[in-house]
């Protein structure tokens, strides 16, 4: 989860989870019980008197620990946080990125574990790449010359194990035992041109040497990066979809870009146990065999006029969700496809007119979730509706799945929703003029 307020226009992100944040949950409904058992905690992120958009707006940053089972405090602590903010949850401590500290904390107490800050005033951390058992991948600005640095820490001492010199924004993947880079091509500030490009492996616990390295010349520029189960490295470049040996970045197939041109590119990724499937020039959805990358199906789903920002919301009960909006229009755009034909099963636009471009699209493998200004949740097989809340306020809100148990982010409140019935559970009230900036759940839950 990250959080972005005021920051340069060079920067990679934008403020995208703060506008999602100011709802009104006006109806909350009767607390219910639930025969699903939900253990895992909720983290949250929030600012005190400010919207979160630039460090002055805000007295103060809290961190705070929810139980999910009652929505009571666990811990809260007031944490320094500049103009960036990534919150990572293991099963065991919280990391928060705050622009010019690394910081780490117990899970089931508060207490800090590390803080570690970079080498001179000038630079600061821009992302929580990735995130292991034993080692913390973050990106690192480097001095006056916004130069970039990939630094893998050991989670337990938040001592740098090694840093790399990137130059350049990459795209992070990462097992126990390895992490693989490819780099984007242009430092964050879009003054400093990278080296050679390359996809490199790094051993986690190493020096920071590659084990290998991989001129990206073939793949085009790319947008995503993402390990199989058997650890085969899938890259999505704008000249189609790759997979590569890990051992040695070999590319073992790769199936071409259906839609060509100057302006090809790839998109979001998806795997599940048989099909990968890419997203390309904002037009197309491709689903191909893992075994050698022969083609299974192509859905198009935008006309090549249109800017389509798409998204893979998830795979799951032998079904693919795809969300998107075209041209900044209002409106959004929801369908689920059979995730071994690419034939569209249902449109959530038929379901409810309760949908807009900024609306969030969860799934928990069963049931798909769409948060708008009310909360909907489908039957992700078949399309019927499960359950329906009220209104909930004026523009979508910040959600997350922690078990079962939905959590609503909202300007007064932060609200947990049984996910089998849509009765909220609990209601844990804020502090006058703070405000949820991020919300996070345990890793796997």
């Amino acid at each position: 989860m990250r959080f972005l307020r005021s920051a340069p226009a060079w920067r990679r992100y934008g403020v995208a989870l703060v506008a999602c944040c100011m709802l009104w949950l006006a109806a909350c409904g009767p607390v219910a019980a639930s025969s699903s058992t939900v253990t895992q905690p909720v983290v949250a992120l929030t600012s005190i008197n400010g919207s979160g958009v630039g460090s002055s707006a805000a007295d103060a940053f809290y961190l705070t620990v929810y139980d999910a089972a009652t929505g009571k405090v666990r811990w809260r602590k007031a944490v320094n946080v500049g103009d960036s903010a990534t919150l990572r949850v293991s099963s065991d401590t919280v990391y928060l990125l705050a622009e010019h500290t690394i910081q780490a904390y117990q899970l089931a107490t508060g207490a800090r574990r590390w803080m570690y800050g970079p080498a001179d005033a000038q630079s600061f951390f821009l992302d929580i790449d990735a995130l292991t058992t034993a080692t913390l991948y973050v990106t690192e600005v480097v001095g006056s010359s916004h130069a970039e640095d990939l630094v893998a820490f050991d989670t337990a001492t938040g001592t740098p194990r090694w840093t790399f010199h990137t130059g350049a924004d990459v795209l992070v993947a990462a097992s126990t035992q390895n992490v693989y880079s490819a780099e984007l091509g242009a430092s964050s500030d879009l003054t400093q041109q990278a080296p050679a490009q390359s996809v490199r492996a790094f051993a986690a616990q190493s020096d920071g040497t590659p084990r290998w390295s991989q001129p990206v010349t073939a793949f085009g520029t790319f947008d995503a990066v993402q390990l199989g189960a058997d650890g085969t490295l899938y890259l999505d470049g704008a000249n189609g979809l790759f997979a590569l040996n890990p051992a040695n970045g070999a590319t073992k197939w790769m199936t071409p870009n259906p839609v060509g041109g100057q302006n090809a590119s790839g998109g979001p990724l998806l795997i599940d146990s048989a099909l990968a499937y890419a997203t390309f020039s904002d037009q197309d959805v491709i689903a191909v065999h893992l075994a050698d990358g022969t083609l299974a199906w192509k859905h198009p789903f935008a006309q090549p006029s249109d800017f389509a920002g798409e998204h893979l919301a998830c795979v799951g009960a032998g079904r693919l969700v795809l969300q998107w909006d075209v041209n900044n229009s209002a409106a959004g755009h929801v369908q689920v496809l059979n995730s071994q034909t690419g034939n569209v099963v249902w449109d959530v636009g038929t379901k409810t007119k309760d949908l807009s471009n900024q609306s969030q699209v969860l799934c928990d493998g069963q049931t798909l979730y769409l948060v708008s200004t009310s909360v909907h949740a489908f039957d992700l097989s078949a399309g019927t509706v499960r359950w329906q809340t009220a209104t909930i306020g004026q523009n979508p809100a910040l959600a997350i799945l922690s078990q079962s148990l939905l959590c609503l982010a909202g300007d007064s409140a932060l609200v947990g929703i049984d996910t089998q019935t849509g009765k909220t559970r609990w209601t844990a009230p804020l502090q006058k003029g703070e405000t949820l900036l991020i919300i996070a759940p345990v890793a796997g839950s």
